[in-house]
């Protein structure tokens, strides 16, 4: 080549470069140049270049045949290969000014946990993994965001790439400043396989997790007992977090599924508001898998040909099992001996043989509170215009565990959107009576049951306290209390709405020649009754407030007490 470095005049060939300037493409080509010297004395010649970087990104990881390569898009020099490309982005992040890497969808799966472990960086493939495309975006089994005990990471970005586990790791110490802060997950997916290194979405680390988007990913439990996102940080400052049109998924009966938990181990807490819009929560599927045969017993033990999936407690459906005597096809409760045996409470004194077992998932939730210690758990979740599918054959959607100091659950569900199974659905199962700190509730407003009988939907153990509320309401097709008798206990009597959802009291009576009755609320009487008198009083109570009715017993006193629950 003639001339001074950076002097030519470069004419493209027949490759076609409009649409390579952009930093959202990285593409490799090969181009003939033609460069001219301006000196006039000088001849023009042709130069062939191959495997150009045409880009503005600072790295393009792509493939040929079982070549991986990382090429610099400033110099068109390959500085990594190997077969690895999660190797490759790891060299690369750890290079000085490499913040922005492209990576083409057909590179190999890989295995190597991705660190992300300083600021700026971006790893983007244009591919949307919410979805079925072929090819799939960018396969490794881990990333872990942050991880840094030194330094700060921020304004991080990941675009469709697939994992088995993205962990969100805060390692500074408590308090220290080191925080990971600021970055965006879009366009992912997630799988939970429930072993280390493949768990859906983790938030981990003593130090600060905050302003996160992650933006229409997928996450999808493979196994029963897993959780697919799951918080086991403790600091105060986690929060600051939103899911926006995410797919959180048990499509594939799994029991024991939770979709959010916080766990007891840290215990995972956030103390700013985490978001959930426009997501899906769905528990559906079912399992049938073949039966080989049964046995000679009391109970009667059940072989599978494949792992059967079942938890202990869950209702089955045998069909088409033969020559047993009784027949054992039907619907059973069964108890699990491992993983492709289960008995059934039948005697059976001649075995049988095929058939199948049939299940839908259960011990499944929207939102497990797990943690037992001390400040775990949400301080302020909030799910708002999102939709569940729920057929399992039972499911409490928000559960609290017993606890052993005082932790905090504050829960938001707002127009809800619910397509419910012909099973037995809870709000709430709370075993948590007395150690919830001041202010903490479960608020469903809006929203409305499509699908079976919504007498099948009941609150469930909500153990309300002067700390704790729930309060359902406005939600069609959900009145599955109605109108109830109230037994009146001694005067001065106290009447506290624990039901849950809004009502109205009403007090029906005669007082008789002497004595009196007055009803109270907040300190303030609401009615007072004279002698004689006939009465019907009407009172209206929010979840946790509460009347005090005070009267004397005398002849021709009556008093009856009823509610009304929306």
């Amino acid at each position: 080549m003639k001339g001074l470095a950076g002097l030519g005049v470069v004419a493209a060939g027949a490759v076609g470069l409009s649409a390579l300037g952009g930093r959202s493409t990285a593409a490799i080509q090969d181009a003939t140049f033609l460069v001219q010297d301006p000196s006039a004395d000088l001849t023009a010649e042709k130069v062939v270049g191959t495997d150009l970087a045409l880009t503005g990104w600072d790295y393009i990881v792509w493939t040929n045949g079982t070549t991986v390569y990382g090429q610099n898009g400033r110099t068109s020099k390959i500085d990594f290969s190997g077969t690895d490309w999660a190797a490759i982005v790891n060299s690369i992040i750890g290079t000085v000014g490499a913040e922005t890497i492209f990576v083409h969808p057909d590179v190999p799966a890989s295995t190597t946990t991705i660190n992300v472990n300083k600021s700026g960086v971006t790893i983007y493939c244009p591919k949307e993994n919410a979805k079925a495309e072929t090819p799939q975006g960018p396969f490794t089994q881990k990333i872990v965001l942050g991880g840094n005990a030194q330094a700060q990471v921020r304004r991080v970005t990941l675009w469709g790439l697939q994992m088995d586990e993205l962990e969100v790791n805060g390692a500074g110490a408590a308090g220290s400043g080191i925080d990971v802060d600021g970055w965006t997950v879009a366009q992912c997916q997630m799988n939970n396989y429930g072993t280390s290194g493949r768990m859906g979405i983790r938030f981990t680390g003593t130090g600060d997790i905050e302003n996160g988007l992650f933006l229409k990913c997928q996450v999808r439990a493979q196994v029963p007992n897993v959780s697919l996102i799951t918080w086991e940080a403790p600091s105060d400052a986690n929060g600051h977090i939103a899911f926006y049109r995410c797919q959180l998924e048990n499509v594939g009966g799994f029991s024991g599924v939770n979709t959010i938990e916080y766990s007891n181990t840290g215990p995972g807490h956030t103390g700013t508001v985490v978001s959930l819009t426009d997501c899906s929560f769905v528990h559906i599927g079912g399992t049938t898998t073949a039966i080989q045969n049964s046995s000679v017993a009391n109970p009667t033990v059940v072989t599978c040909t494949a792992s059967h999936r079942l938890k202990t407690g869950q209702k089955v459906t045998i069909a088409g099992h033969v020559g047993s005597t009784p027949s054992i096809n039907g619907v059973w409760t069964v108890t699990v001996l491992n993983s492709t045996q289960f008995t059934i409470p039948v005697n059976v004194t001649v075995a049988g043989t095929g058939g199948t077992v049939g299940s839908s998932p259960m011990s499944c939730s929207i939102l497990r509170m797990s943690g037992t210690t001390l400040n775990a758990g949400p301080r302020t979740v909030v799910i708002s215009n999102s939709h569940f599918e729920l057929h399992v054959s039972a499911m409490d959607l928000f559960s609290i565990a017993n606890a052993t100091a005082f932790v905090y659950y504050g829960v938001i569900v707002q127009n809800p959107s619910l397509t419910i199974g012909a099973n037995n659905y809870t709000w709430i199962q709370n075993s948590n009576v007395s150690n919830l700190h001041q202010g903490s509730l479960l608020q469903i407003r809006g929203g409305h049951l499509t699908g079976t009988d919504p007498t099948s939907f009941t609150i469930g153990t909500a153990n309300a306290s002067p700390n704790f509320k729930v309060k359902v309401s406005d939600v069609v097709r959900f009145n599955p209390q109605g109108a109830a008798t109230i037994a009146v206990g001694a005067s001065p009597y106290l009447y506290t709405n624990d039901d849950g959802v809004a009502e109205t009291v009403v007090l029906d009576g005669v007082r008789g020649a002497t004595g009196t009755l007055s009803v109270a609320k907040d300190s303030v009487t609401l009615y007072s009754i004279g002698n004689n008198e006939k009465f019907h009083l009407v009172v209206w109570l929010e979840p946790r407030e509460a009347i005090t009715v005070t009267y004397t017993s005398v002849s021709g006193d009556t008093l009856t007490m009823s509610k009304n629950r929306k």
